[in-house]
């Protein structure tokens, strides 16, 4: 039992740090399906770099989806051929829930979708 735990805190560790240096890329076509189905009409600044991201991201999930949205890590994704970035929550390990999402323009900051799932 403690070696599963300790193999969780050193897995969410370790994607901690790794979220903090690297900006991993996506591809867009996987989420049209919620960007045909948001209704938000949101623009949160530009968003040039994997900080930008960060921030941007985090302060426009808890103005959708109110203080509920705080304290996840986000990991951030940037799909270079569409200029958009995506932030996913993570969550703890060992801890079932539900964990935003967002994706964002990276030009003008413009949130195409969100959810929490």
């Amino acid at each position: 039992m403690y070696t599963r735990i300790f193999i969780a805190f050193i897995t969410f560790i370790y994607l901690s740090i790794a979220t903090l240096f690297f900006t991993f890329s996506f591809d867009l076509t996987e989420y049209e399906n919620r960007i045909e189905q948001s209704s938000i009409e949101l623009v949160v600044g530009e968003t040039l770099t994997r900080r930008d991201a960060r921030r941007n991201a985090e302060r426009a999930l808890v103005e959708i989806f109110g203080d509920g949205a705080r304290g996840y890590l986000l990991v951030v994704y940037f799909d270079e051929a569409s200029d958009v970035w995506l932030a996913q929550g993570m969550l703890v390990p060992l801890f079932v829930g539900r964990a935003p999402g967002i994706l964002m323009q990276a030009s003008d900051g413009t949130v195409l979708a969100a959810w929490f799932d």
